[in-house]
């Protein structure tokens, strides 16, 4: 193996764990413990969104108003959960699509109530042409929605919200608050609402950062640097198989099951290239590195490809006086060429750390 990349994967087997990540049992699972961890700290934030119901006015005059005027409530909750997942860049995005959809709900009920004041108001002289109006604009919103490339936070939050204004708009006992005749009400139901949306997006991007950030792209890197290492390898081991001198079923299980195991793993970069975008928006060195990711990735798939035709051809080789001579003859090349893609791959790794080549990695390239 590559003496890079070799002694990259002993660094990685020889980390320290710190106190936190042993608690969190990393160094026995790192995906469990990454998930226990995670839930840990949603449930430690889901006790702060609860604060503000829960001390007394006189410590927080603020938390209580809030609650009391409803412009935070337990939609924000609802919000905070909905929007904290895995990575900072994860929960942006997240935030992002259960705002717009929250203000595209907020935009329609005020044009709503903008055209027709007040609802549907049986005994009225257009109370029918109000009525039938309110379901055709709901209707129209709800398709809309479900067939508009919208992602999934935004059409869920705008169906939901939406859906209780349409209500709301139909009903007219029911209080609601809004603002008529197209006017901007501060303290009306619907700026309440984007109040709860915004107070529930910003606690879980703060729960997302605290005590440290849990970046994608910190992610990406591991992922990356685990799939470049496991696929040299991976390399490694099939030339050193098929170099051989003996069909071996065990050794071509071994072989399989790495296969299998790498081929899975690659699926999970691309995911982190893209959540990252949200932590960078597209600008600076970490933009640079996941430009770099994208190109790895695409590499990576290919390789992967070619590694399953080998497998093939591992399967199906005899092994016989041929193959042994055929060996004989090519076998150093085969484990030099591989040891070479392994410094160049080591190479790049380093580069790509580094958002990039400086001046002398490219005269040392």
């Amino acid at each position: 193996m590559s003496s890079s990349i070799a002694k990259k994967k002993r660094e990685d087997h020889d980390r320290e764990w710190t106190t936190i990540d042993k608690l969190f049992r990393k160094d026995t699972n790192l995906a469990f413990g990454e998930n226990l961890q995670l839930a840990f700290r949603a449930a430690t934030f889901i006790l702060v969104c609860a604060s503000p119901f829960l001390i007394p006015k006189s410590m927080c005059a603020i938390c209580h108003e809030a609650v009391r005027t409803k412009f935070y409530n337990a939609a924000s909750v609802v919000y905070f959960v909905f929007t904290l997942y895995k990575t900072t860049g994860d929960t942006i995005y997240f935030a992002y699509g259960g705002l717009c959809g929250t203000v595209i709900a907020v935009f329609n009920i005020w044009l709503m109530m903008g055209f027709f004041p007040g609802g549907y108001q049986p005994g009225t002289p257009n109370a029918n042409m109000v009525f039938h109006a309110g379901n055709v604009w709901g209707a129209v919103f709800v398709f809309c929605m479900l067939y508009l490339n919208f992602d999934g936070n935004t059409r869920v939050f705008g169906l939901t919200t939406f859906v209780w204004y349409w209500m709301a708009f139909q009903n007219y006992h029911t209080p609601t608050g809004f603002a008529h005749n197209f006017e901007i009400k501060l303290n009306g139901g619907a700026m309440g609402e984007l109040c709860c949306a915004a107070s529930g997006c910003f606690i879980a991007i703060i729960a997302s950062c605290l005590p440290y950030p849990l970046l994608a792209t910190t992610k990406m890197d591991n992922t990356g640097k685990h799939l470049i290492r496991h696929l040299h390898t991976v390399w490694s081991e099939f030339i050193e198989y098929y170099t051989g001198e003996d069909k071996n079923p065990y050794s071509q299980n071994v072989l399989a099951r790495e296969l299998k195991g790498l081929q899975a793993s690659a699926g999970t970069l691309s995911p982190f290239i893209t959540s990252a975008w949200w932590e960078c928006c597209g600008l600076g060195a970490w933009q640079r590195k996941r430009m770099m990711m994208k190109v790895l990735d695409t590499y990576l798939s290919e390789c992967f490809n070619r590694l399953s035709c080998v497998l093939s051809a591992c399967l199906d080789e005899d092994f016989d006086d041929v193959h042994d001579y055929l060996m004989g003859k090519t076998r150093a090349k085969m484990v030099d060429v591989i040891e070479k893609v392994g410094e160049l791959l080591s190479t790049c790794e380093d580069h790509i750390m580094k958002c990039g080549w400086d001046e002398e990695g490219k005269k040392n390239s």
